[in-house]
């Protein structure tokens, strides 16, 4: 099978063709008879097998002597009606000789005459695509138009106004080069003195036209085209502007934290806990997530309410008799220990085994996930939801700026892409945009003050708990908090002795590296991606191609 889908994909890869144009060089021949003597020389770059080359020309375009050759190969040519063509169109076809029409440089030229001159009331005009929008390649395009008399007799212009032509005027020719893109002709509208064509000279048609309100309309459209280009492109660059500093706006709106100020807080230190709640909800109202200490702080707290014991590294699984009230995270971290105890008893070795599994790993954070979800509720994400909701109205002024300013698109397009990837910050990153409400700010900044407090050696010496007792709790905050090391060093200055008063399981699973830290790498700890803490015309065209 492996066989045959490699066999299919090589067969595929050998069948893929495609073609570029390396070089085109036209020449048009305006004759005293009104008619245009055209040769377009073009080198086509063949990868793979084609079978013809050809040049569309529109169906109203009259042609007369169409002839076509190849100079390296013994090209056929033949001339099809649109009714016949695949395009539509008139064409002009060099029908590649078999056997040696793969991977290959061809050199075509095509020759023919076009009548495509007007004759108006003081000049003669030739209003011209020399280019076509129907070629789908770039080129290297040089066109020369040669005329019947001395170009300094001419006046002319050449369309789009916007392409960067290189121009030469030398004797009777006008020499033309651009790097031609795709789908982008190239115009003339010349007009010529009456006196260089015969009286019977063939014509497309007769005018009362001037040539000075032809040049009128020219300047007319050059200058509207100037200013539409420059109007684009101010509006292009404030629409990029607009991408670029949407995110610093919404978060100077909607993502920074009310300060303490603001808030009337004027506290540096809280020596108590703000309030008794959970760990997991602490360190979220302290940090704005949930810290890698959870679990660990989670547990400490059932053995400070008397649900836990701990003997020599097992955890031990109690039914107090006076039993005090639990969380829901707190209630279901007891019963994920009591689920996979045996016996009543839980070695700290197997619990990390077992939060390894990926079903208990999931139990896990889900149950730090319900620890927080009240405190949640003192958020407001009302910003991110904004930001996502204005990039599709931000997309859609793109859109219409580009179709009414086309010299807007560079910048709409770079916009549109600054905006994309800030976008995909807010969906992944929602509290980037997010904050505190005003309770929930109060609370962070109380939880803070705290956790500070128990990060102070000097503090905590200087004004210590009012009781023993308190320690216990304070070192279950600790933990939660990230900060057990500072406040154990504390105790041991300030309790000396007197830390054997303490409930002795929590002092020494806070003191244990393998307890806080093996119990903190465990997977199922769920981070947020922001901290809440800290402060804060013509006739002509056509195309061609191979095929």
């Amino acid at each position: 099978m492996k066989r045959l889908l490699l066999f299919l994909l090589v067969v595929a890869l050998a069948g893929a063709k495609n073609y570029s144009l390396l070089q085109a060089n036209l020449q048009y021949t305006i004759k005293e008879d009104g008619w245009v003597s055209v040769q377009e020389r073009i080198v086509y770059e063949l990868s793979g097998c084609f079978n013809e080359l050809y040049l569309s020309k529109p169906p109203e375009l009259i042609i007369k002597n169409a002839t076509g050759h190849c100079l390296n190969l013994n090209c056929t040519f033949e001339k099809r009606a649109p009714e016949e063509a695949p395009s539509h169109m008139q064409e002009l076809v060099l029908l590649l000789p078999p056997g040696e029409n793969c991977n290959k440089t061809v050199r075509a030229i095509f020759q023919y005459e076009v009548k495509a001159l007007r004759k108006n009331a003081d000049h003669v005009q030739f209003f011209y695509k020399l280019w076509g929008e129907g070629w789908d390649k770039y080129v290297h395009l040089y066109v020369d138009v040669v005329l019947p008399g001395n170009v300094s007799e001419v006046v002319y212009f050449l369309h789009p106004w916007d392409e960067d032509y290189d121009v030469e005027e030398k004797g009777n020719k006008i020499h033309i080069y651009n790097f031609q893109p795709p789908h982008t002709f190239l115009e003339i509208n010349l007009l010529m003195p009456l006196d260089w064509f015969l009286p019977n000279a063939s014509y497309l048609e007769t005018t009362n036209i001037t040539k000075a309100e032809i040049i009128a309309i020219e300047e007319k459209e050059k200058q509207q085209h100037e200013f539409l280009q420059e109007v684009g492109s101010i509006l292009g660059l404030l629409y990029l502007a607009l991408g670029i500093l949407a995110l610093p706006f919404f978060y100077w709106k909607y993502g920074r934290e009310y300060t303490a100020k603001e808030l009337g807080y004027i506290q540096v230190y809280e020596r108590y806990p703000p309030e008794e709640i959970s760990p997991t909800k602490a360190a979220f109202y302290a940090l704005g997530r949930t810290t890698s200490t959870s679990i660990p702080a989670l547990i400490m707290m059932l053995v400070y309410k008397g649900y836990l014991d701990l003997e020599d590294d097992k955890i031990k699984i109690l039914e107090p008799k006076h039993p005090k009230p639990l969380s829901q995270d707190e209630k279901h971290m007891y019963y994920f220990l009591k689920k996979y105890a045996k016996d009543g008893e839980l070695s700290l070795e197997e619990l990390r085994k077992i939060a390894r599994d990926e079903d208990a790993a999931e139990e896990l954070r889900d149950i730090l996930s319900e620890g927080v979800e009240d405190a949640k509720k003192d958020l407001d994400l009302s910003g991110s939801k904004k930001y996502m909701f204005t990039y599709f109205a931000y997309f859609m002024l793109g859109f219409l700026l580009m179709l009414l300013f086309p010299h807007a698109v560079f910048y709409v397009i770079l916009g549109i892409f600054i905006y994309l990837i800030t976008y995909f910050i807010a969906v992944f990153k929602p509290l980037l945009l997010g904050r505190w409400n005003r309770e929930g700010r109060l609370k962070n900044l109380r939880w803070q003050a705290f956790k500070r407090y128990l990060s102070d050696m000097t503090l905590l010496k200087e004004k210590p708990p009012s009781s023993i007792a308190l320690w216990d709790l304070l070192l279950v905050y600790a933990v939660a908090l990230g900060v057990a090391d500072k406040t154990l060093k504390a105790m041991k200055v300030v309790l000396g002795k007197k830390l054997s008063h303490l409930n002795r399981p929590l002092y020494r699973l806070a003191a244990s590296p393998s307890f806080v830290k093996g119990l903190s790498s465990l997977p199922s700890q769920g981070r947020s991606g922001r901290s809440f803490g800290g402060s804060g015309g013509g006739i002509g065209g056509g195309g061609g191609g191979a095929r």
